[in-house]
């Protein structure tokens, strides 16, 4: 008898600790050009167009230079700056998640994105979300402070040994990287914003848990970026697995 109540106890924990972990929201990475649907236009302050103007966007294709090969060499890096961790670190998004945590048609190439300093999106790139600040930060928006930038930006010995350049000037940057909505702003007055159209249709691909649950995804994986990225012009994502 005991040991039949042990066996229906073992049992009803493990259906419980996967109901819970069903519910668990855990956020994926959709990238930059996901956020550009919405983040992007005279409304929006044509953000997303600014973004790829700065440095940012052009991080991880600034590890293909010589001097990347001569830092790597200097720290004792023995991969190629592109391929290891602790450049891609400041020179990437993402490039440290697991693959299941990227959007398929999330790009590491893109460099510095949005996500780097706002955490991964899926949860609260909705409109409807990012509409209320206080329900985006709740669904994972980070708001990053200076304090964030000196993660990266500070003195490295092997940087100065190479360009010679400056400790960075965090408090000029930060104002030449800022990116407010103007006033009278915001996604609906963009003409980047979703066509009714697509928004009608909504988003095919589902949040939380999309990537490891490929099963649940209701578009081809074998789709072309230019067609997934429709998806996200007007996303509607689930937080639990369907």
């Amino acid at each position: 008898m005991r040991l039949r109540v042990l066996l229906v106890s073992t049992i009803l924990s493990g259906l419980i600790a996967s109901l819970a972990m069903a519910q668990e929201k855990h956020p994926v990475y959709v990238g930059a050009r996901a956020c550009a649907a919405c983040h992007d236009g005279k409304g929006m302050g044509h953000q997303y167009s600014k973004w790829l103007l700065t440095h940012h966007a052009h991080a991880y294709a600034s590890l293909s230079k010589p001097e990347a090969v001569k830092m790597a060499q200097v720290s004792g890096i023995p991969q190629d700056p592109h391929e290891a961790p602790v450049c891609l670190g400041c020179h990437a998004t993402a490039a440290e998640a697991e693959p299941w945590e990227r959007d398929e048609a999330f790009r590491v190439t893109d460099g510095v994105q949005c996500e780097k300093c706002h955490g991964p999106g899926s949860e609260y790139m909705d409109a409807k979300v990012m509409s209320d600040r206080d329900a985006a930060v709740k669904a994972g928006l980070r708001i990053p402070t200076k304090q964030d930038c000196l993660k990266c930006h500070y003195v490295k010995g092997s940087h100065v040994a190479v360009h010679r350049k400056p400790a960075l000037d965090v408090d000029k940057a930060w104002e030449i990287l800022a990116h407010p909505v103007p006033p009278g702003g915001g996604p609906g007055a963009s003409p980047a914003a979703a066509p009714k159209a697509a928004a009608a249709a909504g988003a095919r691909y589902v949040g939380s848990y999309a990537s490891s649950w490929a099963a649940h995804l209701k578009y081809s994986p074998r789709a072309s970026s230019n067609t997934r990225l429709k998806f996200h012009v007007a996303p509607r994502f689930t937080s639990e697995r369907s």
